[in-house]
């Protein structure tokens, strides 16, 4: 089974290192579009393996823009990947054995999986250079961010 992750990001230096550690634990390979971040962004996708650093041409971060870029983009995926993940660069899509779930998706027809979010808080910046969940553990449902962000 192959899974592929794409994101679009700016100035995400702070939370990338979080998001790849996270998706590089389950991910066949990680897409980075990045919209010209004036930040060490780029530096950060370079450092990890499975990645590649792709530019994101957008005048304004405006929703319907990503929206229709990433309908272009995802058809990357077709005939290459089982599952296509789309998160947002601050969205962590967790499960204790993810890989197996999708698996059984996979097996059972499922295409497009529920996800229930929740906003996750925290007093201070984390600091470590582990899991950003192992270190954030206080949060809320949020049903704003319950969105199609995993398909095959």
């Amino acid at each position: 089974m192959k899974i592929y992750v794409f994101t679009h990001v700016w100035n995400e230096e702070f939370m990338l290192p979080y998001f790849l550690r996270h998706y590089s634990t389950f991910a066949d390979w990680i897409f980075v579009y990045d919209q010209s971040s004036t930040d060490k962004t780029r530096q950060v996708v370079w450092k990890f393996p499975r990645t590649t650093l792709l530019h994101f041409n957008v005048e304004k971060h405006l929703d319907t823009q990503y929206i229709e870029f990433a309908r272009r983009e995802y058809k990357f995926c077709r005939g290459s990947a089982d599952w296509c993940l789309w998160p947002d660069a601050d969205e962590i899509l967790y499960h204790p054995h993810l890989r197996e779930l999708l698996a059984e998706y996979l097996a059972t027809g499922v295409q497009v999986p529920l996800v229930s979010g929740y906003q996750m808080v925290s007093p201070m910046r984390p600091k470590r250079d582990g899991q950003l969940y192992d270190e954030i553990r206080c949060g809320f449902r949020s049903e704003v961010f319950d969105k199609p962000i995993v398909f095959q």
